[in-house]
């Protein structure tokens, strides 16, 4: 059975095991998962003070969560952030009062400031069938992503039933044209390939591109042993729950 796991704990292992890497070899000040539907976050703003972190990993979901980052502002606290799922997702940049999100960072392969000459072209479609959308997040991005993923495969393999795209993904060179440019999916994974971007808010809230990585392969899984074109377990994998080799 696939194991269930909690989005704020697995990504504060994943966290803990990046900082352990040798090129990094940082360590964890502090850490505190907080319940979604706390508010008021002055004990926690205090803890980070006494820690004296060099930055913030900022996960906290949700509207009630959300007024941590106003309530950090105010009380000056100031230090760099980095975050999973800021800007790109929740397009805080432009739902909260600056500079709340002030010197938030965050990588991504998606984002509407992206002005690519490919993402100017998707943009102006996109808000021409969608004119009240406040901002085209990534969420929305891949969704659109994965229909014309999806009808690549499903043209190759003229078919729609999953043995017969099973094999397409299997050949290995699934690619398509996308807004944020050429991408491919690892048949071992079944990840993608993405053009990626370290991104970070200004004290305005403007979003500003701090280094192109260009494309990243999905390396992770497969180097680890997950290989989906022979076997399908349907597990979470993460640093402390790795394929049985």
């Amino acid at each position: 059975m696939p194991r269930i796991t909690n989005f704020g704990q697995l990504s504060a292992e994943w966290n803990r095991s990046i900082l352990k890497q040798p090129d990094v070899n940082g360590t964890v000040a502090g850490e505190e998962f907080i319940p979604l539907g706390v508010s008021q976050f002055a004990q926690t703003i205090q803890n980070i003070q006494k820690a004296k972190p060099d930055w913030l990993l900022t996960i906290n979901v949700g509207d009630a969560q959300d007024s941590f980052f106003e309530q950090a502002s105010a009380a000056k606290l100031n230090l760099p952030m980095g975050s999973s799922i800021k800007i790109m997702l929740g397009f805080e940049h432009k739902r909260f009062k600056p500079p709340a999100l002030n010197n938030m960072h965050a990588a991504a392969n998606w984002f509407e400031e992206l002005n690519t000459p490919a993402a100017e072209d998707f943009k102006k479609r996109w808000h021409a069938m969608f004119p009240n959308e406040p901002y085209i997040n990534d969420m929305g991005y891949n969704a659109y992503v994965t229909v014309y993923l999806y009808k690549e495969m499903v043209e190759r393999a003229k078919s729609t039933k999953l043995d017969d795209l099973r094999k397409v993904v299997d050949q290995g060179d699934l690619c398509i044209d996308a807004p944020e440019g050429h991408i491919c999916m690892d048949p071992k994974s079944q990840h993608m390939s993405h053009h990626m971007y370290l991104l970070s808010v200004d004290e305005k809230h403007d979003v500003h591109v701090d280094k192109d990585f260009g494309v990243i392969q999905p390396y992770w899984l497969a180097s680890i042993g997950c290989d989906l074109t022979k076997d399908d377990p349907q597990e979470q994998y993460s640093p402390n729950n790795l394929p049985q080799k």
